[in-house]
């Protein structure tokens, strides 16, 4: 089991060393026919043998194909040696920047949520204290109720202090003081009527 593991590996670190080794050959094959003009070209073939004309186009089918195929080569490196990944890592020389970028980003999103909270809570308070002031308003309308109830109350309290008053005062004319009949002395005189 370990012996296909490494097998596995070999075959693996060939194919990149193969990769890498195709795409060297398709760059120095590019350079040689990027360096070569036209003219040129044409001076390797005989005049006589071969017509001129049929070259030109070969030529740039042949640029075309060496273009085409180190394209091919190195968007398949790309996916084999898993680019977009390392590409995501930090590299070596930027770890700091890169830190520090994302340290700044968390930190804006903090400040944005913290921006929220403050706005959230602004909102929270101006709505308690239009609460409070209007608990505040409507206490005051009931001590005024209750100072206009109590000064009524004290006014019917005293009409009916006064009331009592005339009334002990009518029962004192109205009724005599009561004289007790063994204090009085009696005269002939008032005996006979």
């Amino acid at each position: 089991m370990a012996e296909k593991g490494d097998d596995n590996m070999d075959v693996d670190m060939s194919n990149t060393k193969t990769t890498f080794d195709n795409l060297i050959i398709l760059k120095e094959l590019g350079n040689i026919i990027n360096s070569v003009r036209n003219e040129d070209f044409l001076e390797i073939f005989p005049n006589s043998k071969f017509r001129r004309v049929k070259w030109i186009p070969m030529f740039n089918c042949l640029k075309e194909g060496t273009f085409d195929e180190m394209v091919e080569e190195l968007s398949s490196m790309w996916e084999y040696e898993k680019m977009p990944e390392k590409l995501e890592r930090p590299q070596l020389g930027d770890v700091k920047a890169q830190l520090r970028a994302r340290d700044v980003a968390n930190l804006r999103k903090q400040k944005a949520l913290l921006e929220s909270l403050t706005k959230e809570y602004e909102v929270r308070v101006n709505r308690l204290k239009k609460t409070i002031s209007a608990k505040r308003g409507y206490i005051k309308v009931l001590q005024m109720e209750m100072q206009k109830y109590q000064k009524k109350n004290d006014d019917f309290i005293g009409k009916v202090n006064e009331k009592l008053e005339n009334h002990a005062s009518l029962v004192k004319i109205m009724v005599p003081d009561a004289v007790d009949i063994d204090d009085i002395v009696w005269t002939e005189k008032d005996m006979e009527t």
